[in-house]
């Protein structure tokens, strides 16, 4: 790992890191995407040298100082992507769809840390997917009958709310049929080529708590 470089910190899962990844590909921005192993996590917690608040994600600017804090370093990043709206107005409903996305992470620990199909994962669905469509609702509201949801390129909102609606459409694929606008918007976003070889970059690797039998330790073409 060179010095002076962008370097991200995470763990093996798919969760509060997922969107930055995406903004960082899609800018061409160049950065070093650092995992740590589960075995190595006890001791870099106690340590705190990359986790100021004993967690995760962190990033490591070029100048060497470190910052946490997922949607701080998503702002961060999507400036390096020059993704960032140009308003007030714009910056407001981006950091409106962020918020939104942030409700929505629930599905984080149902897809990397829930024992697949147990009783605490059929519960948590369940009552997960109860709020859904207050969430989808909301989110076509805000989209409108623009491309993305700051008009017609994506902004961070935008990646921002891929995250957790792409892992709740591994619990549902349906999720998405009744609301069009809101399925057109998420096709188009799917159809990004960085995000799709994020995507399928992904489902190569396993990803998940160690010591639970989750969803993403389970989908076809994870532990090649």
């Amino acid at each position: 790992m060179a010095a002076g470089r962008l370097t991200l910190y995470y763990l093996p899962i798919r969760a509060k890191a997922e969107a930055i990844k995406y903004i960082l590909k899609y800018g061409n921005v160049d950065f070093d995407d650092v995992t740590i192993p589960w075995s190595d996590w006890g001791a870099e917690k106690e340590k705190q040298e990359i986790c100021k608040l004993g967690q995760l994600p962190s990033i490591k600017t070029k100048d060497g100082n470190l910052y946490i804090q997922s949607n701080a370093i998503i702002r961060y990043v999507a400036s390096l992507a020059n993704i960032t709206p140009t308003t007030p107005e714009g910056i407001l409903k981006a950091d409106e769809v962020l918020d939104v996305a942030d409700e929505m992470h629930g599905c984080n620990f149902l897809c990397n840390g829930h024992e697949e199909g147990s009783e605490a994962f059929n519960t948590a669905k369940e009552t997960y997917f109860t709020k859904m469509p207050n969430w989808l609702s909301a989110s076509e509201r805000i989209l409108g009958d623009g491309s993305y949801f700051n008009g017609e390129t994506p902004s961070y909102g935008d990646f921002a709310i891929l995250h957790p609606l792409m892992l709740a459409q591994y619990l549902d694929s349906s999720l998405l049929k009744e609301y069009a606008k809101l399925d057109a918007w998420y096709a188009k976003m799917c159809s990004i080529e960085s995000v799709k070889q994020h995507k399928a970059e992904c489902e190569t690797k396993t990803y998940g708590l160690p010591d639970k039998n989750c969803l993403f330790k389970n989908l076809p073409g994870n532990n090649k």
